[in-house]
């Protein structure tokens, strides 16, 4: 087998290359061309082929500011505003510089300023490929953002619609049961049936005073709270001292390990524990945002969240329903924390 001259792998080479051209349509291409690109091929007219992309700098003067500009203004422009722009309507015709010219008279590109700074003028390709992945890659985790927004919008409201069919729900069932009152009290009024009335008596009144004695002792268990609320001052005391029993119990544990002549190790909690004291420990969960939520029975979660849907079901400005929201959430949290004070109050019999 001979061996392949430099001529002939060169021509070889050549031709690879001559083959493999315009297989990329330009914008500006015809039909034709941009279906053969289509199916793998080459354009069939050399003008129908990718060209090179020149872009200006985003930051350049127009052509009216230029107009204005001395010759000394020009020259001082940076050297990415000398960029060449073809002019097709001279002769002959010819690139001049999109920056180094007048009336009356223009520089043939590149200018001075273009040839004194080289590279200066245009940004390389792999720059530019680079910065346009970052801005892909931004971009991307920007979408990913706001379709993850999205999602939860969709759960809260989801959540929303969920908590009107069930405050509607209770409404429908009140309905009914009004229904059969007034049913029951047509019947009492016709003669079809007689009820017992002071047995009925006897129930109402019992159930009306349980009710009242009810309202009293959740009033007096609400004037403990309302109005009694720690002030900041206050609750930062609080945690601070706190903090610092958290400390002091760190040192002791710390301080009886050490003790002896030959030191014990130190516990593997007390370096947890400083550290989340000092607060240098990332919290990974957040505490539920209505946590006296839970307090309520069925009955008083169904008249809270009525009330917080009807609060946001309304035609006035967002800071009117804001403040709605907020006042229904304070008064439904004191009857919460009050009923459950009362919950877990002790017995008389208890010691």
């Amino acid at each position: 087998m001979t061996e392949q001259t430099d001529t002939e792998f060169w021509a070889q080479a050549l031709a690879e290359d001559t083959a493999a051209r315009g297989k990329q349509a330009d914008p500006s291409a015809c039909g034709t061309c941009r279906g053969r690109v289509a199916n793998g091929e080459q354009v069939v007219h050399d003008e129908c082929a990718q060209r090179a992309t020149l872009l200006p700098a985003p930051d350049a003067p127009d052509y009216e500011l230029i107009l204005e500009m001395t010759e000394e203004q020009r020259a001082a422009l940076p050297p990415r505003f000398h960029t060449p722009v073809f002019m097709d309507s001279s002769t002959p015709t010819m690139w001049v510089c999109a920056v180094c010219w007048g009336e009356s008279w223009t520089t043939q590109w590149p200018c001075a300023a273009a040839c004194q700074n080289g590279t200066r003028v245009f940004t390389s390709e792999h720059l530019a490929r680079t910065a346009a992945k970052r801005q892909e890659a931004v971009l991307a985790q920007a979408q990913a953002d706001a379709a993850e927004a999205r999602a939860r919008v969709a759960e809260v409201k989801g959540e929303l619609v969920a908590a009107k069919e069930r405050h509607q729900e209770g409404l429908r069932r009140a309905d009914e049961r009004l229904r059969e009152m007034n049913a029951e009290l047509q019947r009492y009024a016709e003669g079809t049936e007689a009820p017992v009335l002071w047995s009925v008596y006897n129930k109402m009144h019992g159930r009306a005073a349980t009710a009242e004695a009810r309202v009293a002792q959740l009033e007096r268990e609400l004037k403990k709270y309302v109005g009694a609320e720690p002030t900041v001052a206050e609750e930062m005391a609080y945690l601070s001292s706190c903090l610092d029993a958290v400390r002091d119990l760190c040192d002791e544990a710390e301080q009886r390990a050490l003790r002896w002549e030959q030191p014990l190790p130190v516990p593997e909690w007390v370096s947890e524990v400083r550290k989340a004291a000092e607060g240098l420990v990332e919290r990974r969960t957040y505490p539920p945002a209505l946590p006296w939520a839970a307090l309520m029975d069925d009955e008083d979660l169904h008249d809270f969240l009525g009330d917080l849907i009807n609060a946001l079901h309304s035609d006035r400005p967002t800071l009117d329903v804001l403040a709605e929201v907020e006042k229904t959430c304070a008064s439904h949290r004191a009857i919460a924390e009050a009923q459950h004070a009362h919950n877990t109050a002790p017995g008389p019999s208890t010691e």
